[in-house]
């Protein structure tokens, strides 16, 4: 039986050098990312979508306006916001 409740790690899970438990291993892991712009916020959603289960921020930086061109993880709303603060909210499309 899948602990996956939804859908959402199911084309992950099917690929047979991958399967339910290097997906589990994944949902238990722990990564710590330095820096939170350019590719690293980019790296970030990557991470969250493939169901990394623990993911340490250490960005210093503010969200600026000039970042959101190319900094895909952030909003203007997030202009003056930590980016490791910014990071970690919760986005509904």
């Amino acid at each position: 039986m899948s602990i996956f409740k939804d859908e959402r790690y199911n084309r992950q899970i099917n690929i047979p050098e991958w399967g339910e438990e290097r997906q589990k291993k994944l949902l238990k892991s722990r990564v710590v990312v330095i820096g939170a712009g350019g590719v690293k916020s980019t790296l970030l959603m990557c991470l969250a979508a493939a169901g990394m289960g623990h993911i340490r921020i250490i960005e210093f930086d503010k969200v600026e306006l000039s970042n959101l061109n190319r900094q895909l993880l952030y909003r203007t709303s997030d202009i003056g916001i930590e980016k490791g603060q910014a990071a970690k909210k919760p986005y509904k499309i």
